[in-house]
């Protein structure tokens, strides 16, 4: 390996953050769909995982690099005042109509069984079991 494969290598692994890793589970996820076809599971995650790597190679080789990044100073400030925030509303629960409507009916469905149709129309729980 001669020198300027190694300066640009370290200059590719220098463009990598958290995002990229995202991004390649995701386009691993996409591209496993197209190797199903496949009779041999670990044959097609071998190729899934080379295509996935071959194109966040040549994502990570074309992305541009950010100029500023935030200094540790401003996260120091940042994550307490968030984390106090967020805190205050651990004492409330979520009251929205998708968690009584959904979430709750789901649950009683899940645990008793079918609801009936009135309760699916009304949003209400059946009461006559």
């Amino acid at each position: 390996m001669t020198r300027e494969e190694n300066r640009s290598d370290r200059g590719l692994l220098r463009r990598l953050d958290f995002g990229d890793a995202v991004i390649f589970f995701y386009a691993l996820a996409i591209i496993r769909q197209y190797f199903w076809i496949l009779p041999h599971n670990r044959i097609a995650w071998l190729l899934s995982f080379a295509v996935a790597a071959v194109f966040i190679y040549f994502y990570v080789s074309t992305k541009q690099i950010l100029a500023a990044r935030c200094e540790l100073s401003f996260w120091i400030l940042l994550l307490p005042t968030l984390l106090f925030a967020y805190s205050l509303r651990v004492a409330f629960p979520d009251r929205s109509y998708d968690v009584w409507a959904y979430h709750l009916l789901n649950s009683d469905r899940s645990l008793h069984g079918p609801l009936s149709q009135r309760a699916l129309v009304d949003g209400e729980l059946d009461e006559e079991r």
